[in-house]
């Protein structure tokens, strides 16, 4: 965060004298932009994200605080329809639309009806129990976010629901990058819980819910903020390159291989040479 904070202010002082869009922000994974973007927004920088969607756009991302809002509050249909099948549960169509039907038909939530279609047997056995066993799930996440800190109800989420496992299998290749980003959604989470003298998940959630607002900033040409393989190929009167350190640049995934760190090190050579006249380089 204070890395973020210190280039946001320094690209404040650099956008005084040049257009906001000579200034890009590089970084080696997709996951990293959240702090930019939060840095950005707070001091209200305009800035877009080049070669990815904006942190709290992502699927992934979108997924988890789903079942955050569920666990919260479950009259939300809108997060009960996101994250009934999320990972696949073998629940079809005519599962979800009989649970629908009975929310119109008793004026009910979701949740409620579906728990209700369950508990009377309206369903077939194996619908049933795939119902039973998510409502379960669903309810026990309930119960630890109402004594528990937003991190732990993320990681116990994302442990419970073996989330890990399914990005890897849905995403070939993306499952890694999309985890990173479920890891910096926790970082969001540790970081609010520092900063509130009252913490809640309602709380967090609303301030996730205020970051990923796309207002003008971050919907409107700015500073450039996106990853050193999208940088391949573009220049920049001044350049930013953040999380110069071990793990993160280089990648955690090339430390037992001398020919992945050799690949870092052009990455990190591609970076410094997209500047044309500052470069400032950064790690917390």
């Amino acid at each position: 965060r204070e890395e973020a904070t210190w280039v946001a202010r320094r690209v404040q002082d650099e956008a005084r004298r040049r257009p906001s869009e000579d200034v890009a922000v590089l970084y080696r994974t997709n996951a990293q932009s959240r702090s930019f973007e939060e840095a950005f927004r707070r001091e209200r920088i305009p800035y877009q994200v080049v070669g990815a969607m904006q942190f709290y756009e992502r699927k992934e991302v979108k997924d988890v605080l789903a079942y955050l809002k569920l666990a919260v509050n479950p009259g939300d249909d809108v997060a009960f329809r996101r994250i009934v099948n999320v990972p696949p549960r073998g629940m079809g169509d005519t599962t979800v639309d009989a649970i629908a039907a009975e929310a119109r038909a008793e004026g009910l939530p979701l949740y409620e009806a579906a728990r209700r279609l369950v508990d009377r047997g309206a369903l077939g056995v194996r619908a049933s129990r795939l119902l039973a066993t998510f409502l379960e799930t669903t309810s026990g996440f309930a119960a630890r976010a109402a004594d528990e800190p937003a991190a732990l109800v993320i990681e116990g989420i994302v442990e419970g629901i073996g989330f890990e496992a399914y990005l890897e299998k849905s995403y070939p290749g993306e499952g890694f990058d999309r985890m990173e980003n479920v890891r910096s959604l926790v970082s969001a989470a540790v970081e609010y819980e520092r900063e509130v003298e009252t913490p809640t998940l309602l709380g967090f959630l609303d301030r996730s819910a205020l970051v990923s607002d796309a207002d003008e900033v971050g919907a409107r040409p700015g500073v450039t903020l996106m990853t050193v393989h999208n940088a391949k190929g573009l220049e920049f009167s001044v350049v930013f390159l953040a999380g110069l350190e071990e793990n993160i640049f280089p990648h955690s995934r090339s430390r037992s291989n001398d020919d992945d760190l050799e690949e870092e090190r052009r990455l990190c050579y591609v970076a410094i040479t997209r500047a044309r006249e500052r470069l400032c380089l950064s790690r917390a």
